[in-house]
């Protein structure tokens, strides 16, 4: 079986065709707003932060459009995904990209911010601690960037999702998605048995630390100015 999955048939080493078309998706692009550049000379407030996270939404919508199996799904079923998935695939992309830092998080390019300045943006000290130890977490195992592209699908995949049609085909795709990652550290890991566990024992924590995003921030920060609505509409107009 290793050797089978040695090489894609495109050629990408260590993964088969489905591997190697998500890991092509790129899921680690990082925000960069037009018309919303931050240079560092004055404090980030919550109307610029709210446009980096939008911005984020927007990544992870052409993100899933590439993604082998997704656009087989109707609009209604594509969006149920997007709606329920966003928050914790925003953490995971977050815990990603702020890997080589301690203490901190990257919000997006060349704005990065310890628990002092996330917790006066409104992120509360119990949110900015469980990201920065998920971060810790995600440096302890190491995670490469084709493993966190395939957690990244795994989550989207949420059979579960609030207003779903076509749980069978979620579970059925998910499960594809699992057994080409779990080929691909077999292939990419072969003496460290117990990684594939250890990486999808991560997906939980990542739910428990979401939910206590949408609760402290979407609940409260967002809905004041306008941003729920404004992603709302962001999913309904790049969904069809």
């Amino acid at each position: 079986m290793i050797r089978d999955v040695a090489y894609s048939p495109s050629g990408v080493p260590h993964c088969d065709e489905t591997m190697a078309a998500i890991i092509e998706a790129k899921a680690d692009l990082i925000p960069k707003p037009i018309g919303c550049e931050y240079d560092g000379t004055v404090p980030l407030d919550i109307s610029a932060l709210l446009e980096y996270c939008l911005e984020e939404i927007r990544l992870i919508i052409q993100w899933a459009s590439l993604l082998p199996g997704y656009k087989e799904f109707t609009s209604d079923d594509r969006k149920a995904l997007v709606y329920s998935s966003f928050m914790e695939l925003s953490f995971l992309r977050l815990a990603f990209r702020s890997q080589s830092f301690v203490d901190c998080v990257k919000i997006a390019e060349n704005i990065i911010l310890n628990k002092d300045s996330a917790t006066e943006l409104g992120w509360g000290q119990d949110l900015i601690c469980g990201s920065i130890d998920f971060i810790a977490q995600m440096q302890d195992i190491s995670m490469d960037v084709n493993e966190y592209s395939a957690l990244c699908a795994i989550v989207l995949m949420f059979a579960d999702a609030k207003g779903l049609q076509d749980r069978s085909s979620v579970l059925s795709l998910q499960t594809r998605y699992l057994d080409s990652f779990r080929k691909y550290i077999i292939s990419r890991y072969p003496h460290e048995r117990r990684r594939y566990g250890r990486l999808l024992l991560k997906l939980p924590v990542l739910r428990i630390l979401a939910a206590k995003a949408y609760d402290n921030y979407v609940n409260n920060s967002l809905d004041a100015d306008g941003t729920t609505t404004k992603l709302n509409l962001l999913v309904e107009q790049s969904i069809v």
